[in-house]
């Protein structure tokens, strides 16, 4: 059984700034893993370690992410599609396109609520791997969007603090009545008033790619472990 769930907002782990992961123990690989569980059964194409409570500078992208539309059109109907799971530790920017994409993206911790958010087209980024050894990872379109969610999400942040006040206001009321069909489903009562100001990947549309640099050297994303892949 797992130990951890996936936080929805507005809970406070969403808006923590996460610290640097300094050890590479056992307990870090049991965290991983389960977050890996928790994606895949979420249908999430990446995870933050904040979103299931730990301040951890810590994400975990799909390579799902980084397929083309086309691809993922594929991968999505197919039962026996896998693929690999990038694990990315203390990220941050090496470089990123001043040309910016708007689209939709979703939140596994804002479940069924879609709002079209501008992000660089291209992004770098450096980080470690699970072994404490530098990694490089580059994403375009979709799988841009997926590595900037996630990284946002280790700063405190959520797709919807990209919105104006007006669409931030509306895409929060979705979100507080899907909660409660939620909790009217299982039975729970109603928690206090979500506050008026938020934070957050499901599926996407754009074009996405990538490349993981690691000593050894430059190795494509595969695809990743999961029977759908319809959420980021």
């Amino acid at each position: 059984m797992l130990s951890r769930q996936i936080v929805n907002f507005p809970h406070p782990a969403l808006k923590e700034v996460a610290a640097p992961v300094t050890c590479f123990d056992d307990e870090l690989r049991e965290l991983v893993e389960e977050m890996k569980v928790l994606m895949h059964a979420h249908e999430g194409v990446g995870l933050a370690a904040t979103q299931v409570g730990e301040s951890r500078q810590l994400l975990i992208v799909s390579s799902y992410a980084f397929l083309t539309p086309e691809e993922r059109k594929v991968a999505s109907a197919d039962p026996t599609w896998e693929g690999v799971d990038h694990v990315v530790i203390n990220p941050s920017v090496l470089t990123q396109s001043k040309e910016e994409e708007l689209d939709y993206e979703g939140c596994l911790s804002f479940p069924e609520v879609y709002i079209k958010v501008s992000r660089p087209r291209y992004v770098k980024i450096e980080a470690l791997n699970l072994e404490g050894e530098p990694i490089t990872l580059e994403g375009e379109g979709f799988g841009a969007r997926a590595i900037l969610h996630e990284m946002d999400h280790l700063n405190g942040k959520v797709m919807t603090d990209h919105l104006s006040y007006l669409a931030r206001q509306s895409a929060l009321n979705k979100h507080k009545r899907v909660q409660r069909a939620l909790r009217a489903q299982q039975g729970e009562e109603e928690p206090e008033e979500l506050p008026k100001v938020a934070q957050g990947l499901k599926s996407g549309r754009g074009k996405g790619s990538s490349k993981v640099k690691t000593k050894s050297g430059t190795r494509g994303a595969k695809k990743t472990s999961s029977k759908s892949k319809k959420k980021r």
